[in-house]
């Protein structure tokens, strides 16, 4: 079975989240820092994700699916710690909506029969995401100007890296 599709939807949800462009101030000292962030849908409904009752899964499909699960927890965990920290709105709609992004692929994760433990908020099984999450959560904790490129930078590594699974499978 391809889950290209699969992930060619979670692409679609991550862009779909986003709905307009507002403008966060903050101040530095005597310097007002203007940046543009992104406005999101506050209520995000689950993706639906079409599961067929036929078919398996090759090791690099199953591959995806169990390092896209930890991704989406990373973007998750980073995003809601920075809601914390920062008290933005931006940041728990975010939440959400990589929330959303789990559900989507743990619902593909349970039916192939694939097994993940997934750790406590900010815990990771896969080293190299838990090194990302770890050096995020140091750059986020600088300014909200630094977690705002932090968000970006989730972005465009989710984006990146759905590319290079579509690669693959």
């Amino acid at each position: 079975m391809n889950i290209g599709g699969y992930i060619v939807i979670a692409a679609a949800s991550i862009a779909a989240a986003i709905v307009g462009v507002g403008v966060l101030s903050t101040m530095y000292g005597a310097t007002t820092t203007t940046v543009t962030v992104p406005e999101i849908v506050t209520e995000t409904a689950p993706v639906p994700v079409a599961v067929s009752d036929t078919g398996t899964l090759n090791s690099t499909e199953a591959e995806a699916l169990l390092y896209m699960i930890e991704e989406e927890k990373l973007a998750r965990d980073v995003y809601t710690y920075l809601a914390d920290k920062y008290g933005t709105s931006v940041f728990v709609n975010i939440a959400v909506s990589e929330q959303n992004h789990m559900d989507a692929v743990m619902q593909l994760i349970e039916k192939y029969g694939l097994n993940i433990t997934l750790g406590d908020y900010g815990e990771f099984n896969n080293e190299h995401i838990q090194e990302l999450y770890n050096q995020l959560i140091a750059m986020g904790n600088q300014s909200l100007e630094g977690a705002l490129k932090v968000g970006a930078l989730i972005e465009e590594t989710d984006i990146r890296d759905i590319k290079e699974w579509l690669n693959k499978v």
